[in-house]
């Protein structure tokens, strides 16, 4: 089951996630130095949330960390910022959690969901599954 976070609740997970969401910071911040206590605020302040998937037992399973893009025509994507599976051998329905972040999303008044991806693995398996991928996020550090 994925869990959104209150941000009170985020510095009490903090431990236990901070190496893994470092491990997996998109393309806009994952090259150069960045303060990962500006990730932690950012979380607290509510400009992001941690959700947590979580099992039957409650154990966690992994975490994905949200935010909202809100490009100049006026769409709002609900950006998938990190992605991070804990337990590789979790059992998990994955369209019903994505369904939870189809259903947030909506309710944010967002139209799309998007995410960096540079695992050509995965990209084939979206393709299956009707996922626009044609696009390329190209970037250089200044």
């Amino acid at each position: 089951m994925l869990v959104a976070l209150l941000p009170n609740q985020v510095s009490e997970y903090w431990p236990l996630f901070k190496g893994h969401i470092e491990d997996s910071m998109p393309p806009t911040g994952d090259w150069i130095p960045y303060d990962m206590n500006l990730v932690l605020f950012h979380l607290i302040a509510g400009d992001a949330n941690l959700w947590i998937l979580k099992d039957k037992e409650h154990n966690v399973d992994g975490l994905v960390i949200t935010t909202i893009y809100n490009d100049i025509s006026g769409v709002r994507t609900l950006m998938l910022n990190n992605i991070v599976v804990v337990n590789k051998k979790a059992k998990v329905n994955w369209q019903i959690e994505f369904d939870t972040l189809k259903k947030y999303a909506y309710s944010k008044g967002c139209t799309k969901i998007g995410s960096f991806i540079m695992n050509q693995k995965l990209l084939d398996i979206l393709k299956e599954y009707d996922v626009e991928t044609r696009f390329t996020f190209a970037h250089i550090n200044i």
